[in-house]
């Protein structure tokens, strides 16, 4: 599987002129228990999102993940919610980590309510440790509309 470039490792927010390099990503987040939530919005065929918190703004889900997201959802859908977490929760799908790489990591949704979901894969960049802490074994997921 090819890695993602730098756009993923460095993340250069221009309105206010701040760059984000792996080692100073820093999570304000407590992961352990926590469910945590992102409203994504669509541009084009990819999703992203913008958190204020972190000053992360446009960031998008890439390599497979936005085809994970849109498979959830009808069409015509250009926003959602995303619902995560370290712990399985009710109703939630399941990401298993198939390979760690320093920029990030490749998943497949091992467990989902939807059948045709199960087994697509996708790429999480180095960003998932600003909510995660870690490139984690398990995230556990569920899209919302």
């Amino acid at each position: 599987m090819p890695v993602p470039n730098k756009t993923c490792i460095i993340s250069i927010i221009k309105k206010e002129k701040t760059i984000m390099i792996n080692s100073d990503i820093k999570s304000k987040s407590k992961p352990g228990n926590s469910m945590m939530s992102l409203n994504l919005y669509k541009k084009g065929e990819t999703w992203m999102f913008d958190d204020d918190t972190y000053g992360i703004k446009a960031e998008p889900f890439v390599l497979g993940m936005s085809e994970i997201i849109s498979a959830y959802l009808s069409k015509d859908k250009d926003g959602c919610n995303l619902i995560f977490s370290l712990n399985k929760f009710l109703l939630s799908d399941t990401l298993d980590l198939m390979q760690k790489k320093s920029s990030g990591g490749w998943y497949v949704v091992s467990e989902s309510n939807f059948p045709t979901i199960k087994g697509m894969k996708g790429w999480l960049c180095l960003v998932t440790r600003v909510y995660m802490k870690t490139i984690p074994q398990n995230t556990y997921y569920k899209i919302e509309d």
